[in-house]
């Protein structure tokens, strides 16, 4: 597995987490995601999160909560999370003509999810807009539309698992990659320095890191930016083996 601390810098590691702000984007992915095979607890989340922002962006301009899935201040966020469920269930046959084969370019997605969403707005709780006056806003990504869906949305390794540090609490796993964050900034105990040296009253983080450390049975990796002598130094009395890594400024 490939565990990370917080969800954002999940989402700049794992593909099928890594979506433009594109509407058509965002909708695909949303479907993607709920209809995997072998989806998991980040990909169900993710799925509700993207797919509530893409009907918030259509029937309230945009107006929703970030922490509820996008749902408006006028409605009760649980049933808005269940409708979303709901609706995602019912977009297999659409799901199935996007991702059919590898040859459906994306200007040919517009149709079927026009068709869907026609069908469906009726029981989207008190919008704003009409169908007809949000059709217009689904077209394909500008500049993209001779691009094929199967290249933009799929070919994710779906045997490498990718989560957070809590998600895999309890478990055993034969091999860990563990990621920092670049920086402290945001990270709430997803960086280094923060396992190594916490900030006063965040002994927590230490703790978070320990779950890590203490996952794999064969095999744990720890990714971090480049480390000064000092760091590589504690690090190697932990018993951790250092290994050079291509010089690239964006590495982390």
């Amino acid at each position: 597995a490939v565990l990370v601390r917080g969800r954002g810098l999940l989402g700049r590691i794992d593909k099928r987490l890594n979506v433009s702000k594109d509407l058509m984007d965002e909708f695909i992915q949303a479907i993607y995601l709920w209809h995997l095979k072998e989806r998991r607890t980040t990909d169900i989340e993710y799925s509700l999160k993207i797919f509530g922002k893409s009907l918030c962006r259509l029937a309230y301009d945009g107006k929703g909560q970030y922490q509820k899935q996008y749902c408006t201040e006028c409605l009760d966020p649980i049933p808005w999370r269940f409708f979303l469920s709901d609706l995602l269930d019912s977009s297999y046959d659409l799901y199935s003509t996007i991702f059919a084969g590898d040859t459906l370019q994306l200007k040919n997605c517009t149709r079927p999810i026009k068709n869907f969403l026609e069908v469906f707005w009726e029981k989207i709780p008190t919008p704003e807009k009409t169908f007809e006056e949000i059709s217009r806003k689904i077209r394909a990504p500008d500049k993209r539309g001779d691009e094929f869906v199967a290249s933009c949305f799929t070919g994710s390794d779906d045997c490498l698992r990718m989560t957070t540090i809590h998600d895999v609490k309890g478990e055993t796993l034969d091999a860990v990659l563990l990621i920092s964050a670049p920086d402290r900034r945001g990270s709430k105990g997803g960086y280094y320095k923060d396992w190594l040296e916490p900030p006063e009253g965040k002994e927590e983080y230490q703790r978070l890191a320990y779950v890590a450390f203490s996952r794999p049975k064969h095999l744990l990796v720890v990714a971090t930016p480049i480390l000064n002598d000092e760091y590589l130094e504690k690090f190697q009395r932990f018993g951790f083996v250092p290994k050079n890594i291509p010089n690239n400024n964006d590495n982390i």
